[in-house]
């Protein structure tokens, strides 16, 4: 169906229903301009609620009743979800009596900001627990929020702490869309075939990868959506804020390549490449004769002479797309 259908049936369908619709993370007030024809007004006491990080947004759209501003957590409730991801193994969720001047000084700089703590606690979770180890993260925390707001700044100390494996793993998560569901297996088949997956006697790639994740989990880098009957991660997804500061990082060290989010030079040498949307913006004159990875989201029609130069790719995942033939010369 088309737009005006959609609207159209979905107006149809909730006539003289009590409904309750949220939009999640709204950026745009654009959103609203093309929903509101769809959600009648029938006096049925339905409720609409946005989310937004941007202000001008909510006072923008003309038909909010209410704005509530979120606010901090109290220092109770932030040193509470502190202590219980701090040391949730050894002590239960309870501080040592000798770090818990450290540990305030440390959830000061969180601003009582939910992901901010969630993430610093997670980072202190690794460490061991002395007061020397406190004492360095505070200081390097100090450091950062110093330049950047305190939020970013302990995110990105929380990358910065990453080790080198971990780094290649995380920062290949800014191939996938935003909002995109990570499928488990995906994944860690991806980080196999890159090569990020050290080998460990006794254990296959595959194990070990699934390592990597959980531990990317532990540190709050990864946000679990879904666990499968073995409470195993089953779907992941990234948070916006650390998906920003991962794609920051990855286009400063030429890491993946995003068709439509980078200004490609026509003799850029591209390794990773990933498509969120379609080709449209692909230049023509290009070659990419160095390319070694490209993955494709969304449903988009690929010719043969697509792929005509991509003489060194060994990693292609097509997810959606329309492919009727691969080249000849691949089948050899």
């Amino acid at each position: 169906m088309r737009e005006i259908q959609l609207i159209n049936k979905l107006r149809d369908y909730l006539q003289q229903k009590r409904y309750v619709v949220v939009f999640d993370d709204v950026w745009s007030v654009n959103v609203w301009e093309v929903f509101k024809f769809a959600l009648p007004d029938c006096c049925c006491g339905s409720t609409i609620i946005f989310t937004t990080r941007i202000s001008d947004v909510a006072a923008t759209i003309e038909t909010i009743s209410h704005v509530h501003h979120l606010q901090p957590l109290p220092e109770g409730k932030a040193w509470t979800l502190f202590c219980m991801k701090a040391f949730r193994e050894e002590s239960h969720g309870i501080c040592p009596r000798e770090l818990e001047e450290m540990s305030y000084g440390i959830l000061n700089k969180c601003g009582g900001l939910p992901l901010a703590v969630v993430t610093i606690g997670s980072l202190l979770s690794t460490k061991n627990k002395r007061l020397l180890e406190w004492k360095k993260v505070h200081d390097s925390l100090s450091a950062k929020v110093t330049s950047n707001s305190n939020l970013e700044g302990i995110l990105m100390l929380s990358y910065i702490d990453l080790p080198y494996h971990l780094k290649y793993c995380f920062l290949y998560l800014s191939a996938f869309p935003e909002d995109y569901f990570i499928k488990r297996t995906k994944l860690i088949r991806l980080w196999v075939v890159e090569r990020f997956v050290e080998e460990i006697s006794g254990h296959s790639a595959e194990e070990v990868a699934e390592k990597y994740l959980n531990e990317l989990v532990n540190r709050s880098m990864i946000q679990v959506v879904e666990k499968d009957y073995f409470n195993r991660v089953r779907t992941c997804r990234v948070h916006d804020i650390i998906r920003d500061i991962i794609q920051s990082k990855s286009r400063d060290e030429s890491f993946v390549t995003i068709l439509n989010d980078t200004r490609m030079s026509l003799d850029e040498k591209i390794h990773r490449m990933s498509i969120h949307d379609s080709c449209k913006e692909l230049p023509l004159a290009m070659r990419f004769t160095s390319l070694k990875s490209l993955l494709v989201f969304g449903s988009m029609y690929l010719e043969k002479p697509f792929f005509k130069d991509f003489r060194m790719l060994e990693l292609l995942d097509l997810e959606g797309a329309l492919l009727r033939e691969f080249p000849s010369s691949w089948s050899r």
